[in-house]
Order: structure tokens, then C-alpha cells, then sequence
């Protein structure tokens, strides 16, 4: 009888190993992409820059021409954000998520409640909007991790973040792409 009970036991606690480590693995990856959005806009070219404008959520930023153009995605659920905007600097991914609250909260709430693994944020202003900007760690050998910035219009938070890029905290904070694109974001009227 005793037996049987560390074998349960060690049964129990291999599965629980396997489910922590698969919850993990599935909670580090990106939403997988079930289908595209009908109707792209289109970039137009200005200068150096191509402007990109979204009339569908009111937005629009500038980016350098020599990037690929942005891959759009509409996410079905159960994810929480259902828009995703993919720019892709030099083999470097830049995503663009835009989440549509019930009931907004202030923006640094929402932030502080959707990315729970956020080690620092702070309410900055860019272009006289508020924003939120914020670090997410990520463990490894070497420091890693990626950073957000928040913009709120409404019931839409509409998030421009990093992959996950090596280096220290305010390394990655400063991104010289990240901000670039923050800079130019602007909502439309």
C-alpha cells in the first residue's frame, strides 16, 4: 500500500513538472495567427519614411522605406488582443497589438493587469499623448528581455513593442527603432 502511494505520488509530481513546463513554453510564444485581414491599406512613401495609416482603428506611424512592409493580422479568440501589426526592420520583428477594452481603464492599469511579468513601467509622454512605457524580463543566460509602449484612445489600447532583444534593461528601453516608431505614432481624427 505504501508503495503504491509514492508511486502515485512520483506519477503526480512528473505530470505536474510536464504541465508547468508546457504552460511556460506556451505562455513565452506569440499568438499563432489564424487568418489575415481583408483590405490592407496602403503605405505612401514620404522622403526617407513610409507613412502607414489604418482608418479600421484610427492610427497611423511612419517608418523607414527600407523595411519590410507590414504584415497585418487579425487574431481570433481566445486571445486578448484581436489586431496584430508586424514590421520587420532587418530581420528584427517590431509588433503592433491592439487590445479593445469592455470598460477602459486607466492606461497604467491596464498595463500593470495584462502584463503581469512587467518588472518596470512608467507614464511618460510622447508627442503630448500619455503613454506607458514598460520592460519585460525575460530569463536566460545572458540579460534579455522586450519593452512596450502603450498609447489609449477610448476602449483601445494600442501597444508597439520589441521581440525579445538581448541586453540590459535600459538598453532595450532605449531601442532607437522602438522609439522612432512611438515617435510618429498619432491617432487620426
Amino acid at each position: 500500500m505504501k508503495h503504491q502511494g509514492r508511486t502515485l505520488f512520483f506519477l503526480l509530481a512528473i505530470i505536474l513538472v510536464i504541465g508547468g513546463f508546457l504552460l511556460f513554453k506556451f505562455r513565452q510564444e506569440k499568438p499563432q495567427i489564424n487568418s489575415s485581414l481583408r483590405g490592407k491599406p496602403t503605405p505612401t512613401p514620404i522622403g526617407d519614411l513610409t507613412h502607414y495609416s489604418n482608418r479600421e482603428f484610427g492610427f497611423s506611424l511612419a517608418y523607414p522605406a527600407e523595411w519590410n512592409l507590414p504584415k497585418e493580422i487579425k487574431i481570433t479568440p481566445p486571445q486578448q488582443h484581436f489586431y496584430q501589426i508586424i514590421l520587420n526592420p532587418g530581420g528584427v520583428q517590431y509588433f503592433i497589438d491592439i487590445y479593445r477594452q469592455m470598460m477602459p481603464l486607466p492606461l497604467a492599469n491596464f498595463v500593470r493587469d495584462y502584463f503581469t511579468e512587467a518588472s518596470w513601467s512608467e507614464e511618460q509622454k510622447i508627442n503630448e499623448q500619455n503613454v506607458v512605457k514598460f520592460f519585460l524580463p525575460k530569463s536566460g543566460l545572458e540579460p534579455s528581455g522586450s519593452a512596450g509602449i502603450a498609447f489609449t484612445k477610448g476602449n483601445d489600447v494600442l501597444v508597439i513593442s520589441t521581440a525579445i532583444l538581448k541586453g540590459e534593461k535600459e538598453e532595450i528601453l532605449n531601442d532607437k527603432i522602438l522609439n522612432q516608431i512611438a515617435e510618429s505614432f498619432v491617432w487620426l481624427k
